[in-house]
């Protein structure tokens, strides 16, 4: 296998590079060594047939580029006012000398006669002059200042040669002869020179004071009286970070300005003849990509034209291409002995984070470049290797570069496919490990792999032997300092599997022995055999997906053995199903189970787990899986179809099994069987039957199909067709016990059409094995065609049933059948009545174990064609009724005032209209008034009208009512040439009812005994006679006789006694010739005034409450809520005899108490006012029974304060009470609990330093949580990669706040944050107690019998989850000193308007912002972590926009911005904008290298500016500028007159905060916009 892998920077190029950095030492002389034109190719690519260690070399050009310009140099190494006088003493005082040609050879005090006096030495080509510019002359010695200058080869820009300075002013030359002591002279400043190239510079270490001859770290040149005698360098050799950047212990690059720099000092004779030895700092290439780290034991810097190194070994051939024979002492250069090479960082052991090294030697570099040979074996095991996941050994790495040329770069090992497992047994000659070697190729950044294999691979994760093609191949690429391998592969897999899973030691176990069930060929005898699969691009990788294949077939071997459980099979599909957790080769087949007869069709899997040992991926092989196994057979009188599925771990199911088995008898009768059997935590059961196209007589009805079954522990979850048969489907329900539903359809005997219909029936049990309801539903039709039940139909049936239900809350489905059973049958069972012909009808009734109540309700809708007959309500319902008997409660109702019963007859336009209703029992509903035609026709406001309107504001009450009304309309009816059209009708309604203790002024308690009657009876008539005419071609109607009229009588007794009584009428005749109306009233008796001193009294202001009363498993997160009618604490208005009066409710006590004792919380209101929620601190307690009380009291505003309302001596008070009982809390913190938190869930850049203590601050406090029992304790995991470190956490209650202490995070890391309740493992082996119990048995006679028991519950040890959730740590340990790395590199300038403009910055490239920082998420409350705001500093707003603006603001109280000034301030300090595009880039493109260069914040105050400018310009014009108020207008001319100013160039400065959730201040920083033009 070949192929060109990643772009990685090898070890290689580092290599190169370094050499590069000094390809070009110099000199200003010509040396002596040979430069032979060797003929280097500019550009070559290793070829992929070329795969070996022998190449041909290359040449690799760098950028020249100087970092040590002489501006540099200057700025760098200044040279002071003092030292640069003693300079120009000094090359005043040689050119003099030279001037004067004044030389000596000795010196002597004769001689310092005529002065400036020199010395000239020229040593190994090198010119020393010693020149004498002054004498002091004393009784015992003269005292000479002197200089010494050495005029060195290295030349400044200009070619020209430097030369060095040395100085002394009090030498002593003694009149004898000779100088007195020792007479050194030292250099004039440090004095920089580029070397090699000016990629390194060379700083002699200098002085300036020339008085004290002090030598301590100088360089200095010693003299005697024949002039110089030897140079004492006192040096520091420093490379530009171009060529060399330091690095650190962990080999991170230490920023700039520091430098790879070492010193030294020696003494020396000649300049030409530098040999020292340098010890460098760790340090990595500049140019390498990736960070490869050198470590020099010794290096030799030879500058000697005379000697070598001692220790110097040349590369084969070296000497007699590059030197000259005789010579080799001319040679300069760099020579290490040995030296140690760090590789980059994805060279590691697995679960360690050092990086690998291995020893070189007799590395050598020169003007020509890098030689030397690096070799190493053994270097990573495939036990230690881990690349990302797959195993890897590297045996052997070897490089060899000959002047800067590569001749030999490779190294080679094995690497393991995840699909593999190292020495396993394989059959044959097949084995596990793929062997590759690997080229590296610097010119293009990238490895060359050959990765072979022969005999096949093994791969155990599906039990098989692959056979690879040549086309296959293998490619590593490196990314975040990581290996990313990925396999390619292409050939045939040959399967034998299992399909009993086995564990991790069985597989090993597997590994070492030798079945004895194998075939007569030797091989095992599995499940499943199969040869031939063809696999394209069966692609492995470490990251998502980690598997995946273009294609798997199968090629068809005739008798190649393929069986299924010993069964000849055929092969329909072959497939690669993969997660990230497994890898399954899908198997779709057809199985012969009996020749033309009965055979199969399934699918399996062979299943491969994902997982990690030890951070090694491995696809392990896990068991077989069988998917639904069809079966069809042909018996001939009968025909069966049916299905298994096994159920291995499913997520909903569990482990069971389910089955279906349909048969289809001769004659057409059909049956269908489900059944399902499992067990999650608890076990379940569920069977049901279908059978259709039956024709069974039962007297005047036949059964034509039915459907239903029986259940246990399951519960209804929407419609499946896959393995329940009467089409509902059920999941496992904890909560749920026995239940059994059922459905049948039946017609008439004798013919279908006349009558038909179907019911169905359902009985619900309890946990308990208690019954909870019994219920009945159905419906039926006449006069509809019956359509013959069909599986599907019956299907569809019950699907519809399922679906209704499964719309609502389990709650509410139940609520809804206890409330209205009626509407439940019309909701959940199938109909079509409202808009189908025929009599249709619903009926359902239920009674309730639990409540000890009967409810039924029925429903019938009439309708016929043409609409002859239909129900009078909506949908053509014509009657309904409601039974309910409860033990507070009951009542039959067959319609209601409002909700009649009745039909409507239409024939032609003569409509007829007849109902009524019946009420009997309590809560009866309020007595109508009468019809508004009747309030039409009497000329009678119908509020007038309404007699029982004080009567129906009492409470209802107990009684019974019934009433009845009769309509009659001819429509418009013509007859030759006259029309007419007649309305009349009649009714009335009657109620007797009792209102309990209600009073009447004058005549005490009302009625008898409470019990009071009312009625009304009216009737109307109205009606049009006249002529159709054409008169002038115009259709005219002529009105003959119009008119109409209404009678109504009402009365309420006894006790009080009132009759009222109206007659009205109207006529018109002849079009209005003659018309008249008239009305009679007759009222006698007296209405009751009912007695109250609360005012309010029968104003129900709670409207609903819940949790409802009985419910059972509240939520305990449950947050209780009360509705109110009208707001609390706000003022309304109420009218009575006195006038209108002003009242408010006042919320008096609203608790929930369990076992008297309340619940701490608080209440909130919504904006309105009339919705109350009580929040409790906790969350409610679990398993309990609560009290929900709530009570509000009514005030009424008099004489200007609110006095509270008093009946009968008591405060008037609404009172309401729900009791309801809570299920279990949780054992963990729910997501939706959280408050806030830090870090933050999915946080990218958490910052180590800006909190000690991660902390979640909860909604409701969860104390049960942290209430440890003895032996418990709570700990914070922090995991990242194979590294977990453990934090303590507490809990305070009164804060709802979990603190936990942050450790020492890793920067740039994924993190795992998980809080657990630890429990301790308890000894299990001493839980037994031994004790004896004795039994006296009489007569002197007992025994004594064994009596052991138990001490405790044993506690496995294992712990709790509480809460887990990922962060990712940022790479920087604060905020701030993220910040600080954004170094700008360009302010960008965004135009808006002409004369506005806003800020943006492009930034050196780093780590970018997060959506958390820049706009907050939920658990940051919506607030973002980063705020932002102008430092108003520049001088843009200091001297023109302030004095033009804000100044003074607000100028006038009128005068102020419109502006919600609190959102941006005055002046607008935080105009400072997040960029939207910034934003949409992290959720949509979060890879862009924008985020990372950009600031996500654009400088857009100028723009507020602006508008506030003008803003207050329209504001003063408005107000000043027509009123010629001359003063005002000049006083303000600077606004109405001046311009707005752009923003100038200049400094603007914003200041970024970081804040925690919940307001915990983190560092800042600011950040300055440079605008340039």
């Amino acid at each position: 296998m070949k192929k060109i892998t990643s772009k990685y920077t090898s070890f290689v190029l580092s290599i190169v590079l370094f050499l590069v950095s000094f390809n070009s030492f110099s000199h200003t002389y010509l040396d002596t060594i040979s430069n032979k034109k060797k003929p280097l190719p500019a550009n070559n690519v290793i070829s992929n047939s070329a795969l070996n260690l022998a190449s041909q070399p290359f040449q690799y050009r760098q950028n020249t580029e100087s970092e040590f310009t002489d501006s540099y140099l200057q700025k760098n190494y200044p040279i002071s006012q003092e030292t640069n006088d003693n300079l120009n003493k000094a090359k005043a005082t040689f050119e003099e000398i030279e001037k004067n040609s004044n030389v000596t050879d000795f010196l002597e005090p004769k001689k310092l006669s005529m002065l400036p006096l020199g010395i000239k030495k020229t040593i190994g080509g090198i010119q020393y002059m010693l020149g004498i510019s002054n004498a002091k002359f004393t009784p015992t010695y003269t005292e000479l200042t002197a200089f010494v200058r050495i005029i060195i080869p290295q030349g400044d820009s200009s070619g020209k040669m430097k030369e060095l300075f040395f100085g002394a002013n009090n030498i002593k030359l003694s009149h004898k002869g000779g100088l007195v002591g020792d007479t050194n002279l030292v250099l004039l400043g440090d004095f920089p020179i580029k070397m090699f190239g000016e990629s390194s510079l060379l700083i002699l270490k200098g002085g300036m004071d020339m008085k004290t001859g002090n030598i301590e770290n100088k360089t200095y040149v010693t003299i005697d009286c024949n002039g110089f005698k030897e140079l004492g360098i006192t040096a520091d050799y420093e490379f530009s970070r171009n060529v060399l950047e330091p690095v650190d212990d962990q080999y991170n690059i230490i920023p700039s300005p520091k430098r790879v720099t070492a010193s030294f000092k020696t003494v020396v004779t000649n300049w030409n003849d530098i040999l020292v030895e340098l010890s460098l700092p760790k340090f990595k290439l500049a140019s390498s990509k990736k960070s490869l780290c050198f470590e020099l034991n010794t290096a030799v810097l030879d500058f000697s034209d005379i000697r070598n190194s001692t220790s110097i070994v040349w590369p084969k051939d070296y000497e007699k291409d590059y030197l000259v024979p005789g010579n080799e002492n001319l040679w300069r250069g760099l020579f290490v002995k040995s030296l140690k090479v760090i590789l980059p960082e994805e060279f590691k052991k697995k679960g360690s984070d050092k990086r690998l090294t291995f020893e070189a030697s007799n590395l050598l570099i020169d003007r020509v470049g890098v030689s030397g040979t690096f070799t190493a074996s053994n270097i990573l095991s495939l036990d230690e290797g881990n690349a990302s996941g797959w195993q890897i050994s590297v045996n052997d790495i070897s490089l060899t570069l000959r002047a800067n040329s590569l001749v030999a770069a490779g190294f080679g090992g094995d690497i393991l496919l995840p699909v593999s497992s190292q020495g396993s047994k394989c059959a044959g000659n097949t084995r596990s490990e793929l062997a590759y070697k690997a080229l590296i190729d610097p010119l293009n950044d990238e490895y060359l792999l050959n990765a072979s294999v022969s005999n096949g691979l093994c791969f155990q994760a599906f039990k098989g032997t692959a056979v690879i093609e040549k086309n296959s191949y293998v490619e590593i690429k490196v990314k975040e300092g990581k290996f990313l391998p990925k396999a390619v592969l292409y050939g045939t897999l040959s399967l034998n599997a299992s399909s009993k899973p086995i564990t991790a030691q069985e597989a090993i176990a597997l590994e070492k022995t030798t079945s004895n069930d194998t075939s007569a060929t030797g091989e095992k005898k599995e499940t499943v055999s199969f040869k031939g699969l063809i696999f394209q691009n069966l692609m492995l990788q470490t990251v998502s997906p980690y598997i995946s294949a273009d294609y798997f077939g199968y090629k068809n071997v005739q008798n190649d053995g393929s069986t299924v459980s010993n069964f000849p099979v055929t092969i329909n599909e072959i497939a690669l199903v993969s997660t990230d957790e497994s890898a399954s080769l899908k198997v779709d087949i057809a199985v012969n189970l009996m020749e033309n007869q009965f055979n199969g069709q399934t699918k399996f899997y062979v299943v491969g787990k994902f997982g990690k040992e030890e951070g090694i991926q491995k696809w392990k092989y896990d068991h077989l899986k069988f998917e639904t196994i069809s079966l069809a057979a042909d018996l001939g009188g009968v025909k069966f179809k049916g299905s298994i599925t096994i159920l291995d771990n499913d997520p909903i199911y569990g482990n069971g099994f389910k089955g279906m088995l349909g048969a289809d008898f001769t004659g057409g009768i059909k049956v269908e069987a489900n059944a399902i059997f499992g067990s999650t935590t608890f076990r379940y059961w569920y069977v049901d039957a279908m059978v259709d196209n039956l024709n069974i007589p039962a007297g005047a009805i036949t059964f034509k199909g039915f459907g239903g079954g029986a259940y246990y522990k399951m519960k209804k979850d929407g419609f499946s067709n896959k393995f329940v048969a009467s089409g509902s489907n059920y999941v496992p329900d904890a909560d749920s016990g026995l239940g059994v539903k059922a459905m049948i359809k039946f017609a008439g005997t004798a013919t279908a059409d006349a009558f038909w219909g179907g019911c169905g029936f359902e009985i619900a049990f309890n946990t308990h094995g208690g019954i909870n309801r019994i219920s009945i539903y159905g419906e039926g039709h006449v006069m509809q065609p019956f359509k013959i039940p069909i599986p599907e139909e019956l299907t569809s049936a019950l699907k519809a049933v399922t679906e209704s239900e499964a719309l609502l809350s389990k709650v509410a489905v139940e609520a809804l059948k206890t409330s209205n059973l009626s509407k439940a049958a019309q909701d959940f069972y199938p109909n079509e009545v409202q808009t189908s012909m025929g009599i249709n009808a619903f009926a359902a009734i239920e009674y309730d174990f639990r409540l000890k109540t009967l409810h039924g309700s029925f429903d019938l809708y009439i309708d016929t064609p043409g609409g002859f007959i239909k129900g009078r309500a909506s949908g053509n319902r014509a009657g309904w009724a409601v039974l309910h008997f409860a033990p507070d409660k009951w009542y039959i109702r067959m319609g209601t005032p409002t909700d009649r019963l009745g039909i409507k007859l239409a024939v032609g336009s003569l409509a007829v209209e007849a109902g009524g209703y019946f009420m009997l029992g309590d809560d009866i509903p309020a007595s109508p008034p009468p019809p508004p035609i009747v309030a039409k026709l009497l000329g009678v406001d119908i509020a007038t009208l309404d007699y029982m309107r004080d009567e129906n504001s009492i409470a209802s009450g107990k009684g019974f009512a019934f009433g009845s009304d009769f309509s009659l309309s001819t429509g418009n009816i013509s007859f030759l040439m006259f029309y007419a059209s007649f309305d009349c009708g009649f009714g009335f309604d009657i109620m007797v009812k009792d209102y309990g203790e209600a009073a009447c002024k004058g005549s005490g308690q009302i009625g008898l005994n409470g019990w009071y009657a009312n009625g009304q009876s009216y009737a109307y008539m109205q009606g049009e006679l006249g002529i159709n005419i054409k008169l002038f071609f115009v259709k005219k109607k002529i009105s003959i006789i119009k008119g109409g009229g209404a009678v109504l009588l009402q009365a309420k007794l006894p006790n009080p006694l009132w009759i009222r009584g109206y007659m009205a009428g109207s006529f018109n005749l002849l079009g209005g010739l003659v018309r008249g109306s008239f009305r009679f009233k007759v009222e006698f008796g007296k209405q009751c005034e009912f007695i109250s001193t609360n005012p309010l009294e029968g104003l129900k202001s709670i409207a609903d409450i819940k949790p409802s009363e009985g419910t059972k498993d509240v939520d305990v997160f449950t947050v209780p809520q009360v509705g109110f009618n009208m707001p609390v604490d706000k003022n309304f208005k109420i009218e009575d005899d006195q006038g209108t009066k002003t009242y408010r409710l006042k919320l008096e006590e609203y608790t929930i108490k369990k076992d008297g004792v309340p619940v701490a919380g608080s209440v909130s209101w919504n904006e309105k006012g009339d919705l109350a929620s009580f929040n409790s601190v906790e969350v409610l307690p679990q398993h309990s029974d609560l009290v929900l009380t709530v009570k509000v009291s009514f005030q009424e505003y008099t004489n200007g304060a609110w006095k509270t309302i008093y009946d009968e001596g008591q405060i008037a008070m609404e009172t309401e009470t729900r009791n309801f009982s809570t299920g279990a809390a949780p054992t963990n913190i729910p997501v939706s609990n959280i408050a806030y938190c830090y870090p933050v869930f999915d946080q990218k850049y958490v910052y180590q330093n800006e909190s000690k203590k991660a902390y979640v601050v909860l909604k409701q406090g969860q104390t049960y949580l942290f209430e440890l029992k003895p032996g418990q304790s709570q700990k914070a995991f922090y995991k990242t990669g194979t590294k977990t470190d453990t934090a303590a956490l507490t809990y305070d209650s009164s804060l709802k706040k979990v603190s936990i202490d942050i450790p020492v995070l890793q920067t740039a890391k994924p993190y795992n944050l998980t809080l657990m309740t630890l429990e301790t493992k308890t000894d299990a082996n001493g839980n037994l107690t031994e004790s004896y119990t004795k039994q006296d048995l009489g007569a002197d006679a007992d025994v004594s019998v064994k009596d052991n028991k138990l001490a405790e519950t044993v506690v496995g040890g294992d712990g709790v989850e509480l809460l887990q959730y990922n962060f990712n740590t940022s790479q920087y340990n604060s905020f701030q000193e993220k910040m600080a790395a954004k170094k700008p590199k360009q302010t960008l300038v965004e135009i808006i308007y002409m004369d506005v403009h806003a800020l943006q910055s492009q930034n050196n490239s780093t780590e970018p912002f997060d959506e958390i920082e820049l706009i907050g998420n939920a658990k940051t409350l919506n607030v973002p972590l980063v705020n932002t705001e102008a430092v108003l500093d520049d001088t843009y707003y200091k001297e023109e926009i302030y004095p033009l603006i804000y100044k003074g603001y607000p100028l006038e109280n009128d005068l102020k911005f419109d502006r919600n000034t609190a959102l941006l301030g005055v002046p607008p300090t935080k105009g400072v904008e997040t960029l939207v595009w910034y934003q949409d880039y992290i959720l949509n493109n979060p890879n862009s290298f924008m985020l990372k260069e950009y600031l996500p914040y654009r400088y857009n105050l100028p723009f507020y500016y602006k508008n506030d400018f003008r803003d207050l310009r329209y504001k003063i014009v408005n107000k000043y500028y027509n009123t010629g108020n001359q003063s005002m207008i000049a006083k303000y001319d600077y606004i109405i007159n001046g311009e707005f100013p752009y923003i100038k160039k200049g400094l603007y400065n914003i200041k970024l905060v970081y804040t925690l959730p919940g307001g915990q201040p983190g560092t800042s920083s600011v950040f300055t916009f440079n605008k340039s033009n």
